[in-house]
């Protein structure tokens, strides 16, 4: 008779674990589906906007906010990415607080702290 019992109580608590390892990889199946989601808008604007579409259509932007001397830094990259956005197949994106990187066609990537070296970098890039 006891052993029955025994066995009850294992197969009742083996149904437990399974259902709440069912519920688990339900719901990191929906996290992974939601940050791809935000990965994806975060992916299509520059400059730290951000863009999030919601369900209903809605579009949300969030814009970063800097202190002035960050800004100040980051705005001296300026004429750099003016450069870049001429040049074909070249990425770039500012990183905080105050860094340019670049990522050539053939997949070099370089980064800069110096808005002047990251300047003439992209006129090097700029097709002859």
């Amino acid at each position: 008779m006891q052993k029955n019992e025994l066995a009850k109580q294992i197969r009742s608590l083996r149904d437990e674990v399974k259902a709440s390892i069912e519920q688990a990889n339900n719901r990191v199946s929906m996290l992974e589906e939601r940050m791809a989601s935000l990965e994806e808008g975060t992916n299509t604007c520059s400059d730290g906007v951000t863009e999030l579409e919601q369900q209903d259509g809605d579009t949300i932007r969030i814009f970063p906010d800097f202190t002035q001397s960050v800004a100040r830094q980051r705005a001296a990259f300026g004429p750099a990415r003016q450069i870049l956005r001429q040049c074909e197949g070249v990425k770039y994106g500012l990183l905080y607080p105050a860094r340019l990187k670049i990522t050539t066609p053939d997949g070099v990537q370089q980064m800069f702290s110096d808005p002047v070296k990251a300047t003439a970098f992209a006129k090097g890039l700029m097709a002859p």
